[in-house]
């Protein structure tokens, strides 16, 4: 694989970096297109309320979605130790995390379908619609989510083999279709809250064919192998490997995300100024999220391959080029918002009270950016070396003392406790990875076995 044999220096981890990162991150813009489009369908035809259904039902169908990333995280860190080795496995272990995948997914809806109406109507408050709120959950559980996520199993096999142009694909034959559907369904078809799903669900079997022909094609170049040994489709303990490194992973970040969400709602108590001010700055974060997640997966697929073929001095190179120029890259974002952030909050509002509070949550939400990124590629890190327990605990209990803080303890300005307590968290957290990386990666996965004399 060439990333595993090209040249050591730093200069070509760096390209490498970069190279693999552009398609990872314009991926993810591209895929966010997909729920903007079922935001707009259904404000167009069911008004505020198709919105609002929307909105308050989009996250906790992602944190049930989580359960499935999970697997496809665990199976990312497999396939890329496997083309780092080449030993062929990359295709079986693929197939093998496509049926996990779809038994947790026939779980998953199992339980929506049993629980369906108390999840609803904890999920309509404010004036949702519970009824609205349930057609869309169970419909979107029961056939959208088991189709993409085996759509995301079949992107990460390519992804994690080094062709991260394959993660483009993916977009560009699920969005069009998605586009097509969606006012077919909510117009002449007349689904109302089940068109979504529909549409998602066609969109996705049409992806994971293209997707599957594409990969097939490509398997025995990419090392990944040419066969699949279906002896290992049920296999239990591959089953055991791929949850213990991918869930605590995805766990950190779904536990950052609950913090997020927590204070959230602190802000959201000062006032509409205030939590318009806080989403200005929080938009951007988003958008940092979708980079810094780019480059750190773009960076643990690069050490996976380095811990596969045995490298584990390559691994270390990875590791600390990925980290100097992931500072790097965030502190040029951090300093163009410094400078920029009344520019950049205009474009939200014309209102000159927002913007001053736009520009003020900016500036203070850039103290999280560069912890964040950081962190981030750490978190890759850990999962390559397929050492993921320990760091997950420590974040645990960062991040709770972090939720305690802002809702017991700071009772001053809501936006500076809310990015106070962000930027803390991250700080924290980076340096306790950083402590862990010492026992944990350099002396353990990263280690570099001394020459004999």
């Amino acid at each position: 694989m060439e990333l595993v044999t090209e040249p050591r220096g730093q200069s070509s981890v760096v390209r490498a970096l970069l190279r693999m990162t552009w398609p990872l991150v314009l991926s993810q813009l591209i895929t966010q297109l997909d729920s903007i489009a079922v935001r707009y369908w259904l404000g167009h035809y069911h008004g505020k309320e198709g919105i609002a259904v929307h909105t308050a039902t989009a996250q906790p169908v992602n944190l049930l979605t989580l359960l499935l990333i999970g697997i496809v995280t665990g199976q990312g860190v497999a396939v890329a130790r496997s083309v780092g080795a080449r030993d062929g496995r990359g295709m079986t272990l693929t197939a093998n995390a496509a049926t996990l995948t779809l038994l947790v997914s026939l779980v998953l809806a199992g339980v929506v379908i049993g629980f369906g109406d108390p999840m609803a109507s904890a999920i309509a408050k404010e004036g949702v619609p519970e009824t609205a709120v349930h057609q869309f959950l169970v419909s979107y559980v029961v056939l959208t989510v088991p189709v993409i996520s085996l759509a995301s199993v079949i992107t990460t096999a390519g992804i994690s083999a080094g062709w991260t142009r394959f993660a483009l694909m993916w977009g560009v034959t699920h969005v069009p279709p998605v586009f097509v559907m969606l006012p077919l369904t909510l117009g002449p078809l007349d689904l109302g809250y089940y068109g979504p799903a529909v549409a998602g669900a066609i969109a996705s079997v049409i992806n994971c064919v293209t997707l599957w022909w594409l990969l097939r094609r490509r398997a025995v170049s990419l090392n990944l192998g040419a066969t699949i040994d279906t002896s290992h489709l049920f296999d239990r303990g591959l089953w055991r490997d791929l949850i213990a490194v991918g869930y605590p992973q995805q766990l950190s970040r779904a536990a950052m995300w609950a913090v997020t969400m927590t204070v959230m709602f602190h802000v959201r108590d000062a006032g509409m100024l205030t939590l318009a001010g806080y989403g200005i700055a929080m938009a951007f974060v988003d958008l940092m999220g979708f980079a810094t997640g780019g480059y750190a997966r773009a960076a643990a697929i690069m050490i996976g391959m380095s811990l596969g073929a045995k490298d584990p001095a390559r691994a270390r190179l990875v590791l600390r080029k990925s980290l100097s120029l992931g500072l790097v890259l965030s502190g040029t974002v951090v300093l163009l918002l410094e400078i920029g952030a009344p520019v950049a909050a205009r474009f939200f509002s014309d209102d000159p009270a927002v913007i001053e509070e736009g520009t003020r949550a900016l500036r203070l939400m850039c103290m999280t950016l560069l912890p964040a990124a950081a962190w981030q590629v750490l978190l890759g890190a850990f999962g390559a070396a397929r050492a993921t327990m320990r760091p997950f605990m420590v974040t645990l209990v960062i991040q709770a003392i972090a939720f305690g803080f802002i809702v017991f303890v700071w009772n001053g300005d809501a936006v500076l406790g809310a990015f106070t307590t962000l930027g803390s968290m991250y700080v924290v957290c980076l340096a306790a990875y950083l402590g862990l990386a010492v026992p944990i990666l350099w002396r353990g996965a990263l280690a570099v076995p001394t020459s004999k004399a």
